[in-house]
């Protein structure tokens, strides 16, 4: 049962690297992202309750003893890919559309008003950040659930 439950967890990572590739070619498509985002957060919950040992008194997912060698680099590598798409997102500013006038608010407060296209660039990063995020959840998942040891 994990095991299935690993390669789910590994499509939907592989679904938040197509989104991830998506936003450098079109628009970024945001209710596309909140459905994904629906969809693998229940689907997060339900492979933590059906993952966990039997004799667990609690919801919760230990992670394994041992994981293979190559997985702590694969580790390293996601967070620093996670971090710097954050650190990026949040350096761009957030986006903001009022009554057709865009505007990006940066990290100190100001609010300035921006074009169309670098509001779509914007949003793009946001949605870039937010895969990126359930790209390194998903796989940190799957791996969990597939090197876990039965009790």
């Amino acid at each position: 049962m994990r095991r299935i439950l690993a390669l789910v967890s590994f499509c939907f990572a592989a679904a938040a690297l197509g989104l991830y590739a998506l936003t450098f070619v079109q628009p970024p498509h945001t209710p596309l992202l909140f459905v994904f985002v629906f969809f693998n957060l229940a689907f997060g919950v339900l492979a933590i309750a059906l993952g966990r040992n039997a004799h667990d008194p609690k919801m919760r997912l230990t992670f394994p003893r041992r994981f293979p060698r190559w997985v702590k680099p694969l580790g390293v590598i996601g967070g620093v890919f996670v971090a710097l798409n954050f650190v990026l997102l949040f350096w761009g500013g957030t986006p903001i559309d009022r009554d057709g006038r865009f505007f990006r608010k940066t990290l100190s407060g100001a609010i300035q008003e921006i074009s169309l296209s670098q509001y779509e660039n914007l949003e793009a990063a946001s949605q870039r950040s937010f895969s990126a995020f359930w790209l390194f959840f998903d796989v940190g998942l799957g791996l969990t659930l597939w090197f876990k040891e039965s009790k």
